[in-house]
């Protein structure tokens, strides 16, 4: 076995909970190697995300510069289903975007230690050490694996064949929208939620990841819908039904029609025209928990819609 200080993990998967993970262990002398089974780079993927504070304290215990990291709030606001305001209160938060925070963490990693196309197949381990095997033959041995590979872990599975993915009966739409495009009582720097019955829509504003110094508005929308109705919804334009999320870009004309409509109909107001000005939808996020008999398994890894908690998909689970 290599000695203590150049001990070697294995992370599956290399996304931000992978690359969080590698470089923490790179931080406690490790060496680390990240796998990640698509091939091309994943920047480009995801919407906004409200960066906690334990989030920005962990990237400067790495040295990564948290200046200029998302867009500064003090203040969140709550519209009823007419459009007015029906609450307010002082919350400071920073809000961002994934490729904001995924492009900080894979530009702090080597690159020589981030292989792209390697997917896992599986693994075995002794009391000394575990091999990873990968789909093309190929195999990895350290004193440490970490499965950080999403919503259906090829490691999970093998260590907790009894967890599945079960749909939990509501999904989330997201979308971003130039910031000068929606109504000026929605570009206040602030974190509004709109509320409804069978719903809830939040709004925030996040970094333009391709006009630096440009701002977004950021909306998620969370909607119950039947198991019976998700076919048609995760149906993209090229007519391929997917089983967890429509891909980025890939809503029909159909789904913003139907979006437009409901916004119309269940939100009004400012909401509604914010969600308007949306003209290709990003995708949408069937909501779905880890269950196992009475056991529930909520995953920091990509976190895929916990009922009640927008903010952990905001945080893992953009339209991918």
């Amino acid at each position: 076995m290599r000695e203590a200080k150049r001990r070697r993990a294995l992370i599956v998967g290399g996304s931000m909970s992978g690359l969080l993970a590698a470089l923490l262990l790179r931080r406690a002398g490790w060496d680390v190697d990240v796998f990640e089974r698509v091939e091309s780079e994943l920047a480009g993927r995801g919407a906004g995300i409200v960066a906690q504070p334990d989030l920005i304290e962990t990237l400067r215990r790495l040295g990564i510069d948290a200046t200029d990291f998302g867009v500064e709030i003090t203040t969140r606001k709550i519209l009823d289903t007419s459009g007015r305001v029906a609450g307010k209160f002082a919350c400071p938060q920073v809000l961002t975007a994934w490729e904001r925070v995924y492009r900080l963490l894979r530009d702090a990693f080597p690159r020589e230690h981030y292989h792209r196309g390697r997917g896992v197949s599986g693994f075995v381990h002794s009391e000394r050490s575990v091999l990873a095997q990968f789909a093309d033959g190929s195999t990895a041995e350290g004193e440490l694996l970490v499965g950080a590979d999403g919503l259906r872990s090829t490691v999970r599975q093998q260590c907790l064949p009894e967890l599945v993915p079960s749909y939990v009966g509501y999904v989330a739409w997201r979308g971003l929208v130039q910031h000068d495009a929606v109504p000026a009582a929605m570009r206040a720097q602030r974190l509004e939620f709109a509320v409804h019955d069978g719903g809830l829509c939040v709004f925030y504003p996040v970094p333009d990841r391709e006009q630096p110094g440009k701002i977004l508005l950021n909306w998620a929308w969370y909607l119950q819908v039947s198991a019976a109705d998700l076919s048609v919804l995760l149906t993209d334009r090229s007519g391929q039904v997917h089983t967890t999320s429509l891909p980025c870009g890939a809503a029909t004309a159909g789904h913003v029609s139907y979006i437009h409509g409901l916004a119309r109909q269940l939100l009004r107001g400012v909401a509604a025209e914010a969600i308007c000005a949306t003209a290709v939808s990003r995708g949408i996020v069937p909501a779905r928990r880890l269950t196992s008999g009475s056991q529930k398994m909520v995953r920091p890894t990509a976190n895929p819609m916990n009922p009640g908690t927008p903010a952990a998909v905001a945080s893992h689970c953009c339209t991918f």
